[in-house]
């Protein structure tokens, strides 16, 4: 989207959202001022969260200099912020090792996984605070994300599909998971 386009997206979906509905407002940025700039934005039209990708230009950072550009992205953060792991669109893993370190910020609420590695977001569940909010955004891997203890998921199908996710999450909550996994 071009910084018009990408305004008045974030502007809509704030102002047409439900009161009941949280809105998440994508803040991605592959430097820290445009990050700050998209997230004083998003505050701005009324979201009540952001979410962060790694910085995605330059090839694979080190799990320091991850931990650096969220530490510079995160300061004076007006909302809270999601971390966002989805290596197949910026390039590389948000390691587990970082999420657990950057998990202790009071800015940073919880981690969207879109990896598909379930091993990956049990790691991270082990190694976050019980009140870090895992989320999961491979939509094949809802119930078994929720099983484990993921709290919900981010999804695409959920446009599409969204009685059928909450009925499966319904049933794994009600510890009927031959339910929750008929209906994934």
């Amino acid at each position: 989207l071009s910084p018009q386009e990408y305004r008045t997206v974030a502007r809509a979906v704030s102002e047409t959202a439900p009161d009941d509905c949280r809105v998440v407002v994508g803040t991605a940025a592959t430097d820290v001022a445009t990050g700050h700039e998209r997230m004083a934005f998003a505050a701005e039209q009324g979201a009540d969260s952001t979410l962060v990708v790694p910085s995605y230009y330059g090839g694979q950072a080190s799990g320091a200099g991850n931990e650096a550009f969220f530490e510079a992205v995160l300061a004076d953060a007006p909302l809270p912020v999601y971390l966002y792991n989805i290596p197949g669109a910026v390039g590389q893993e948000l390691s587990v090792e970082t999420v657990a370190s950057l998990a202790q910020s009071d800015a940073v609420a919880g981690l969207k996984d879109s990896s598909g590695d379930l091993p990956y977001v049990t790691a991270v569940m082990n190694q976050t605070p019980e009140d870090f909010t895992v989320y999961q955004g491979h939509d094949g891997l809802f119930v078994p994300s929720l099983v484990l203890g993921g709290d919900g998921g981010v999804s695409a199908l959920s446009h599409l599909l969204t009685d059928e996710l909450q009925r499966a999450g319904a049933a794994v909550a009600d510890g009927d998971i031959g339910t929750a996994r008929t209906v994934q």
